[in-house]
């Protein structure tokens, strides 16, 4: 499973003047430190301790193959899924439909279930 981060997120859930406050700042010279380096690490570190994404960011998943099984997927909650695609044993390309997929989260995860759509050519 190899798991990559393709779009970060745009913003981060705490404004610099909410963690000024709660670091007792009262002045600029922190300031780009802060935003470009203290907020983000936070989250980063927040995300990874927890196992979940608090902003919404895109992520590809790769997996070695998905017979057999459900599909866990990291890093919930899950918004949605852009797209399903597959290399068959013969090398070729395909995509699954949306249509009979369904989502279930248990225990605060995200996985796929067993049924899935049919390959589209």
């Amino acid at each position: 499973m190899a798991l990559s981060l393709t779009s970060p997120p745009a913003t981060e859930p705490i404004a610099l003047a909410d963690a000024k406050a709660h670091l007792q700042i009262d002045h600029a010279a922190e300031d780009d430190y802060l935003e470009d380096f203290l907020i983000p690490a936070a989250r980063r570190y927040a995300e990874t301790l927890t196992h979940r994404s608090f902003i919404t960011q895109t992520w590809v998943l790769r997996l070695n193959g998905f017979g057999g099984g459900p599909i866990y997927l990291p890093r919930p909650p899950l918004v949605s899924i852009t797209s399903v695609a597959y290399t068959d044993t013969a090398g070729r390309r395909g995509r699954l439909t949306p249509t009979g997929t369904r989502w279930r989260r248990p225990r605060g995860s995200t996985r796929s279930m067993r049924r899935f759509g049919r390959p589209t050519a």
